[in-house]
């Protein structure tokens, strides 16, 4: 609750140590969260905190020290002080306890490391370092008597605690300063940690040698400038500040990995400069095609201040030799290559370059296939910002900073198409199945040109900055934009609306989606880390109502826990419903539409057919039995069917008839289902009655169950009694008939009950059904397009074949 930055924190048994930046000691329970003692003793111009340590075996004390160089011991149960120790001359950067009891290292600004004895108030050993102040120390406990200690520049000093002595030095251990480290307790094992985002174990074979690099995990030292999902392992790759191009996977973080330059490490060495020097500058503009992964090189990319572009492999993760250089007609000083694309093929390479070049190179041999030029020399008068390549690679775009988008034929090299937008045009993203392309101009409007048509079809307007980067999903019917406003959208392209926004507190960069939809990530300003985002609207029933560009948006805070895209926006300033109530939907639109079941087609597109999977699916050869079975495995005579509930007290039209109140579940089997409905006559009642709340239960029932206990459950009705299972399951159909809804569930159930009743069904005993199975399915042709079920094509002979129809309804229904 407190308004000052935390400082410092650490962990004392049961309780949270915080320092904050006023120079105030708060301790917390971590268990309730609970404040136990707060401490603002502390005069910061005599005593401001600067390292806090528990010493081992002092019970309830604490070990401040400060940027004066002093320390004091603190019993934190009385909140006393002590004793106070003199002072060191310098200020105490860190401090870290040993093996042996009352000895504490004090590292030192002016680089000094202190050994020093807390009981008798007494130096035991001293130490010195050069380059800067000491960051961390750490002693080895595996029994050999090292303390290892790193200063600013990130080199790590082994030193010899029982010869005084320094045993080795590590260099170049991270590519900026270290800032913790550690050794792991009872092993030759080193952790540490630094501000280029990287975390490395280093090994000591030896007790006398330095350490080797056994594992390490690492990230982008500077914030991310560009990302995109690739391939269907759920894997992207992000360029940053830092010069490198990282492969990410969603699902194994043992598969991240930086892609690789070449022998840089062994270059940097050799020379005596640092690793970030040798790198290829930062990179721009990339894309990748995985159509050719494996074969050569299907990663292109562009470089700040550089002329070519390089190609990689996302395969073999590394750089290639061959780069795509521009011939000495379209070279010149400060010309650098812009951005790039790739054709759908993965053959192909699309470069655009500061002074408006655009060339088509073919990747494997690295050769100029096509150079786009118009009247005046260039494709474009200035800097080419956007390019990209269709489906089919018969056309591309390209786009530049005077408004100008131009289509041409990539056979040819002619120009086709020229649009003038009245402010530059920043990024082109197109969706290759529909030939749509998203153009992005510097009035912060989204744009969808048609490439078939050559025209602007939908147009975006609502963000206030401007737009860093979009993303189609995979079905290309919305696109999500980022923008400096601090703000992500997504946008319904079929209506042209605002579908979903959200606040964020630092301005997102760059934007991507997976193939499956699933995913969304996004890097922001000033970050080195990624924010993954989950597309709820795939797992849940979502409503999305449009919003207007004025309405605000969800506010979102970064950082852990991860939070997901909502669904819509804050319904008290959009109108909206309220989110906790049901967002599914009305269950029908109108009483003279149909609608379809939200089922999945696994559940009911194969149920005509069980019979031709079991054929095709019967084991060829017999089962071997064994010849003696362990007399302790059990038999069991007969397979047990699934038991359902089924609340039959809860409709008024049963309570009607006075219903045995025992009756309280239907088990689906071969007898006791259907004599459930004829002791109750649940569904004859309800439909005689018109009420559907147990017809509907039924049918819920129905599609819990599997194909096979669906097709048995039907096959097992009995013909006794005059076919009353029969009648009271083609009265359940027609009932959901009427209320036209899971129509193609219930032309699965037709299909098979037709087939089953063939026998005992007639006009005469079920008219109704007949007549409206026979109704839905002339009204519903349209079906069998997708559910390829007996809809119309395949009903209707059935019916006819029954043979059941009186000759004057069969002539009035087919005429004559």
């Amino acid at each position: 609750g407190r308004s000052a930055a935390v400082s410092l924190f650490t962990i004392f048994g049961d309780h949270l140590i915080v320092t904050y930046e006023d120079n105030v000691v708060v301790i917390f329970v971590i268990a309730t969260g609970a404040v136990h003692l707060t401490m603002e003793d502390f005069d910061a111009n005599r005593f401001k905190i600067a390292a806090v340590l528990h010493p081992s075996t002092y019970v309830n004390k604490i070990l401040f020290a400060s940027t004066q160089g002093e320390l004091q011991l603190w019993n934190i149960r009385s909140n006393k002080l002590i004793y106070s120790y003199k002072s060191f001359g310098s200020a105490v950067t860190c401090l870290t306890q040993s093996p042996a009891v009352d000895v504490v290292a004090v590292g030192l600004a002016n680089g000094h490391i202190m050994l020093h004895d807390l009981r008798r108030d007494k130096t035991v050993l001293q130490f010195h370092q050069d380059g800067g102040p000491i960051r961390a120390a750490s002693f080895r406990t595996d029994g050999a008597p090292i303390l290892a200690t790193t200063v600013a520049l990130g080199t790590i000093a082994l030193w010899h605690l029982d010869e005084a002595k320094l045993l080795a030095t590590m260099t170049h251990c991270h590519a900026s300063s270290l800032t913790t480290m550690e050794f792991v307790p009872g092993k030759p094992l080193l952790l540490t940690g630094g501000h280029d985002n990287a975390m490395k174990l280093w090994a000591f074979d030896a007790p006398d040698s330095a350490g080797r690099l056994l594992r390490h995990r690492e990230g982008h030292a500077a914030p991310i400038t560009h990302l995109r999902f690739y391939g269907t392992d759920f894997e992207l790759l992000s360029a940053s500040h830092d010069r490198t191009l990282r492969s990410f996977s969603v699902i194994r973080d043992e598969r991240n990995r930086e892609l690789s330059q070449g022998t840089l490490e062994s270059q940097a060495n050799k020379k005596g400069v640092p690793l970030s020097a040798l790198r290829l500058p930062p990179i721009l503009d990339f894309a990748v095609e995985m159509s050719r992964e494996g074969e050569w090189s299907n990663l292109v990319t562009c470089h700040s201040g550089r002329d070519a572009a390089c190609l990689w492999s996302t395969d073999s993760k590394k750089l290639a030799d061959l780069k795509l250089a521009p011939d000495s007609k379209h070279t010149g000083n400060n010309v650098y290559a812009t951005s790039v694309a790739m054709s759908g093929c993965g053959n192909f390479a699309l470069v655009g370059r500061s002074n408006g070049s655009v060339v088509y190179y073919n990747v494997q041999s690295g050769r100029v296939r096509t150079v786009f030029r118009s009247k005046d020399g260039q494709a474009h008068g200035s800097a080419v910002t956007a390019v990209t390549v269709d489906a089919v690679g018969d056309t591309c775009l390209s786009a530049s900073r005077d408004g100008v988008m131009k289509m041409w034929s990539l056979k040819t090299g002619k120009l086709r198409t020229k649009i003038t937008f009245k402010a530059a045009v920043q990024k082109v993203e197109l969706f290759r199945s529909s030939n749509i392309a998203a153009v992005v101009t510097a009035d912060n409007v989204i744009r969808l040109f048609d490439l078939e048509v050559k025209r602007i079809v939908r147009s975006f307007k609502g963000h206030d900055a401007r737009i860093t980067d979009l993303a189609w999903f995979p079905d290309g019917k919305w696109i999500a934009t980022t923008s400096m406003d601090l703000t992500i959208r997504v946008w319904d392209v079929v209506s042209g609306r605002l579908l979903s926004w959200v606040s964020v507190p630092d301005a997102p960069t760059s934007i991507s989606i997976n193939h499956t939809g699933e995913y969304l990530v996004t890097s922001h300003v000033d970050n080195v880390g990624m924010c993954l985002w989950i597309n709820q609207s795939l797992y849940t029933s979502t409503m999305f109502a449009p919003l207007s560009p004025g309405m605000y948006g969800t506010q979102i805070e970064m950082g852990p826990p991860s939070v997901a895209l909502p669904n819509s926006a804050d319904p008290e300033s959009t109108g909206a419903t309220d989110s906790s109530a049901d967002d599914s939907g009305p269950a029908q639109l109108d009483s003279e539409l149909v609608t379809l079941s939200t089922l999945p087609r696994s559940r009911w597109l194969y149920l005509s057919r069980l019979e031709e999977i079991r054929h095709r699916n019967r084991a060829k050869e017999d089962v071997i039995r064994p010849r003696d079975a362990p007399f302790f495995l059990q038999t069991n005579p007969g397979v047990s069917m699934l038991r359902r509930r089924f609340n039959a007290a809860s409709s008024s039209a049963i309570t009607a008839v006075n219903v045995r109140a025992s009756v309280d579940s239907f088990v689906l089997n071969r007898a006791s289902f259907w004599a459930s409905i004829e002791e109750s006559s649940v569904a004859h009642i309800v439909c005689l009655a018109g009420q559907l709340s147990v017809v509907v239960e039924l049918m819920d029932m129905l599609k819990s169950m599997g194909l096979s206990a669906i097709d048995l459950e039907l096959r097992s009705l009995s013909e006794a009694h005059d076919g009353e299972q029969l009648g009271m399951f083609a009265d359940f159909l027609v009932a959901m008939l009427a209320e036209k809804r899971d129509i193609e569930l219930l032309q699965a159930y037709m299909d098979v009950f037709l087939s089953v009743s063939k026998g005992w069904l007639d006009f005469k005993s079920c008219p109704a059904f007949l007549l409206a199975a026979f109704l839905h399915t002339c009204t519903c042709p349209y079906l069998s397009k997708r559910s390829a079920l007996p809809c119309h094509h395949r009903l209707i002979p059935r019916l006819l074949l029954l043979g059941t129809w009186p000759h004057h309804a069969a002539a009035r229904v087919f005429g004559g």
